[in-house]
Order: C-alpha cells, then structure tokens, then sequence
C-alpha cells in the first residue's frame, strides 16, 4: 500500500489496482474446426512516480522479462484493458509508444522513441473492477515491430484534465507489443 498527500492535508491510502490485457485468440483444429477463446495476461506494475519523483522501479527481476511480457498482435488487432482490484484510479490512460527490445531483456531495457497512439481508459466509479468492452484499444499500427503498452493509472488528479501536469501518485505499468 502506498499513501498520497491529498489536497486537505491528510494522507489517503492508495492500493495499486491490477491490470489485464484482455485479446481474442483462435486456433485452427483440424477436428474441431476454429476454436475461440478470450486470453488474460497481467500487466506488471513497473514504476511509481509522484510530483516528478521516481518512488519506485519494480522493472527488475525475471517477472518483468520481455518473453513473459509480449503480447503478439496484428496492425489491426484490438486489445481490451482491465482494472482491477485496489483503490479506483481518479484517471487512465494507455499510450503505444515504438520501442527498440532486446527479446532476451527485461522491460527496464526497453528503449522507447516516439508515441504512436493514446488512448483514454475509463473505471466505473461505483466498481472495483473495469469492464474490458469499455476499454478497447484499436492498434491500427501499419508498421510491423516491437512497441511499449504503457498504462498509467493515477490518483488525487487535481488538475482533472491533464495526467502529466495534476499534484498526483502514479501508477505505471508496462508490456510489449509485437505487432506482425
């Protein structure tokens, strides 16, 4: 559990939430025909930052190699993000962001460039858990290679509008896209 400085002064408990990348996957049988199915793979949290301080690099370790962590995807693909669990985020969003990777690395050795895309998440306020069919992520990514999903949920989001200019505790998790 982390803890954030709210506007009044007094300190507000912050628990991370958890993050799924939700995709559809299908497999040809030759007896059963297409099988289709919805697969889950969990999102690490790999940074806290509050008030431009870096609070935490949690990017080390084998949990965050990049073959654990890439999710293969067509320039087409859709994605859908969940967030569940912990405190409800004030805001979300999603980011793809062209990435150089070293297959055999960790996600602290990602080298990023340009953004690509961005996209708004939203969080039902009376759940603890977001539905991922109001999160869909449309790839819509011509060029085939690596790319770093970045989703930040943050908290105490004073400014409303912007996430990186509000007084706030962020929550930064991160994968690899390899778009074919």
């Amino acid at each position: 559990m982390d803890t954030v400085l709210n506007s009044g002064g007094n300190l507000t408990p912050v628990s991370m939430p958890r993050v799924n990348i939700m995709k559809n996957e299908t497999l040809e049988s030759q007896t059963e025909g297409n099988i289709t199915w919805t697969g889950i793979k969990a999102v690490p949290l790999t940074n806290i930052v509050t008030d431009n301080f870096l609070l935490g690099n949690l990017s080390g370790g084998t949990s965050v190699t990049i073959a654990l962590n890439t999710i293969n995807t067509t320039s087409n693909g859709t994605l859908g993000v969940q967030i569940t669990g912990g405190s409800i985020p004030d805001m979300a969003k999603a980011e793809i962001v062209k990435a150089k990777v070293n297959a055999n690395g960790t996600l602290n050795q990602v080298r990023s460039s340009e953004k690509i895309a961005e996209f708004p998440l939203v969080h039902s306020k009376g759940s603890k858990k977001s539905s991922h069919d109001d999160n869909i992520l449309r790839i819509g990514i011509s060029e085939p290679g690596y790319y770093l999903l970045v989703i930040s949920v943050a908290y105490d989001a004073r400014s409303g509008e912007n996430l990186n200019d509000a007084k706030q505790l962020i929550g930064v998790y991160q994968s690899v896209l390899r778009i074919e």
